[in-house]
């Protein structure tokens, strides 16, 4: 049986983000590729139909986050922004924070594809 178009872009959307999280917490070299998927809810055989490697799943991730970068600040302001940013909930919540403070070293030991999506969003 063959799955819609939508729950394809779903999967992918549950793999971008349990990697983006997973990257988070462990680093891109602490994670593999069945931890991701099973923090997805996937089986690990899907992934390759999703991504061509981790690595790919990794640029992506960062990609992603770059894009909503500056996103809030506005309507927030930015001294709450900064107060969230260096408070001690956002600085032990290393998941769900930000993901350039927990990966820059990860970004930095990266094939040239990582390096460039942190640059430019892909």
């Amino acid at each position: 049986m063959r799955y819609s178009l939508t729950h394809k872009q779903q999967s992918r959307q549950s793999i971008l983000n349990a990697g983006s999280r997973l990257f988070r917490g462990r680093g891109c070299h602490g994670v593999g590729v069945d931890a991701v998927m099973a923090g997805a809810g996937l089986t690990p055989g899907g992934f390759y139909s999703h991504f061509a490697s981790k690595e790919d799943l990794f640029a992506e991730a960062i990609a992603s986050t770059a894009s909503t970068l500056g996103q809030g600040v506005p309507e927030m302001g930015l001294d709450y922004l900064v107060r969230a940013y260096l408070s001690r909930s956002h600085r032990d919540g290393m998941v769900e924070g930000c993901l350039f403070a927990a990966l820059t070293p990860d970004v930095a030991r990266a094939g040239e594809p990582v390096k460039q999506c942190s640059l430019s969003g892909c």
